[in-house]
């Protein structure tokens, strides 16, 4: 295994071991689905910087999906288990990027949303089912960079108060 296999696995380890892989990768789904329900809906910017917020919250967590993969797979087909998972994820991202726009036109910008709120809703139905429970085990806090989160989480509330006062100073109809 080189050396991002073992990146991957320790980030995963990390996300997913205080309550489960399963757990975690459900949590991460619901609240993407969450964050995709509030961007349908958001009649203002307000809304949608949360809602996109949330989406960017649970897109974080697929991670797990493939450490998770890793995981259930035997060590032989672990490399090409783990690229299958990591590909599915890419290709969704681009084919939604690409979709978006015909889907918009279609339908309406609600339908942008709903669509993958009601995927990631087959996601975690399918993930309840065929993934294993394991129980969860004790974090290994010792590695945790506390420092950059709380640095990267304030970062991410400036952009998005920086977004907002944009938004107020010259309203773009949205």
């Amino acid at each position: 295994m080189g050396c991002g296999g073992q990146r991957l696995d320790a980030a995963g380890r990390q996300a997913w071991r205080p309550f489960g892989a399963k757990r975690t990768l459900l949590a991460a789904v619901a609240v993407a689905a969450g964050g995709a329900i509030a961007c349908s809906v958001a009649a203002s910017l307000p809304l949608a910087l949360i809602g996109f917020a949330l989406l960017g919250l649970g897109a974080s967590g697929t991670v797990t999906a493939a450490v998770i993969v890793r995981e259930l797979c035997a060590e032989e087909c672990r490399p090409s288990a783990t690229e299958y998972v990591v590909g599915a994820i890419v290709v969704g991202g681009v084919a939604g990027t690409f979709l978006a726009s015909p889907t918009v036109d279609a339908f309406s910008r609600f339908a942008m949303y709903v669509m993958p709120a009601a995927v990631l809703a087959l996601c975690a139905a399918v993930t309840g089912f065929l993934v294993p429970n394991r129980a969860p085990s004790k974090p290994d806090t010792s590695r945790f960079d506390r420092i950059g989160l709380l640095a990267f989480c304030t970062a991410l509330v400036a952009l998005q108060l920086a977004l907002l006062a944009c938004w107020q100073a010259r309203p773009c109809g949205y």
